[in-house]
């Protein structure tokens, strides 16, 4: 839809470096986007119109309603409304996202003979969200809410996560005629932490 954009840029690293018996390999990956959601609103929203509707008035001004009359039968009278996204334009809301992010992977690996080797492995990954809306007490959709106070929002929304892990292993690789030996020993730990608020 229209003012409707979104940016994704990212960037990587990588290393490959080999000294006598240790083999280093690293890989930085960073990583951001930013996004806006478009004011227009929805295109099935237009579609669903009925197309002799207008939204501006005789002079120009864009009407805050499409429709605004009442229906009435025998026992009851109700009042029916077809707001104008148009309008919702007008009052300069905003919607927009963006995040951040890194992400590093490192090995290392340390051949002591050719059939046994121990190898060490760390990843990080950290990355930042955060969301801003912001709607007017005008916006159509607070239109059915009668509570004066209770119409209008703004809603700004944050998260921040970070984790990293660790993996070491040690490696017996034994061949013999056609009989083959493998063992493997490893630890490792991990944490991760997270926070939001609004």
């Amino acid at each position: 839809m229209k003012e409707q954009d979104r940016n994704n840029y990212s960037g990587q690293f990588d290393l490959n470096y080999l000294l006598k018996k240790f083999q280093f390999k690293n890989s930085l990956r960073v990583f951001q986007n930013k996004s806006n959601e478009s004011p227009w609103g929805s295109f099935s929203e237009y579609v669903s119109m009925n197309p002799y509707w207008t939204p501006y008035d005789q002079n120009g001004q864009v009407k805050q309603m499409l429709e605004d009359f009442y229906i009435t039968n025998e026992n009851s009278r109700y009042r029916y409304l077809q707001t104008n996204p148009v309008y919702d334009v007008s009052l300069h809301s905003v919607n927009r996202s963006q995040y951040f992010g890194v992400s590093n992977n490192f090995q290392m690996r340390y051949t002591i003979v050719p059939a046994f080797y121990m190898e060490t492995n760390f990843s990080l990954n950290k990355q930042n969200a955060s969301r801003d809306q912001f709607y007017s007490a005008q916006d159509s959709r607070f239109t059915n809410v009668t509570d004066v106070a209770q119409r209008g929002s703004y809603t700004v929304r944050n998260e921040n996560s970070f984790n990293y892990e660790s993996l070491t292993t040690a490696n017996l690789n034994l061949i013999s005629g056609k009989h083959q030996f493998f063992s493997n020993l490893g630890f490792n730990f991990s944490s991760n932490s997270s926070n939001y608020y609004r």
